[in-house]
């Protein structure tokens, strides 16, 4: 995006992570904060953000704090601005009845093995979770997608394929 002529700026609570996003962004700007703690400044308080990417980045968040960044990302946004997620839904992963919500919209105590590492006690919502969530955020969807991603065969590190789950949605 920067090399065609946009402003980047990233957020992410990792400091390895912001480090190799200025490395490859350089004209980026880059923040090492908590999403949820995070507020941008904008020119006399006023949103100025396009678009806001967020990209596998919500599955640590409680669907309580979903919610919270649905909210907070939508005041970050221009009118008509796009949010562009990037997930796995719920009935994609190997969930039990016990793990949804009572409304069976969101699955707690989520699993998968991600770089060869078992990611545990994440939340994911079902495609008609993220669909309520994001508009009662205040946004319309305009497309979503899904997509097998099969990571590359490797005896050393061990990844489960993913059903990946992309939403772009208008702010309206």
């Amino acid at each position: 995006m920067a090399a065609h002529g946009h402003d980047v700026h990233g957020l992410d609570l990792s400091g390895a992570m912001v480090d190799l996003s200025m490395k490859c962004v350089p004209t980026g700007a880059f923040t090492q904060a908590d999403m949820l703690n995070y507020t941008p400044q904008f020119q006399n308080n006023t949103p100025d953000f396009d678009v806001i990417f967020t990209i596998f980045s919500l599955f640590c968040l409680s669907r309580e704090e979903m919610n919270t960044m649905a909210s907070k990302m939508f005041s970050w946004l221009k009118p008509n601005g796009l949010l562009c997620i990037g997930t796995i839904c719920a009935e994609d992963f190997k969930t039990t009845p016990s793990m949804y919500d009572a409304d069976k919209l969101c699955a707690t105590n989520v699993e998968m093995m991600f770089m060869g590492s078992k990611c545990s006690s994440m939340t994911a919502f079902t495609k008609q979770g993220w669909k309520s969530l994001i508009e009662a955020a205040g946004f319309e969807i305009m497309h979503t997608k899904s997509d097998l991603f099969t990571p590359r065969p490797s005896t050393s590190i061990a990844s489960d394929d993913e059903m990946h789950y992309f939403i772009m949605a208008r702010k309206i």
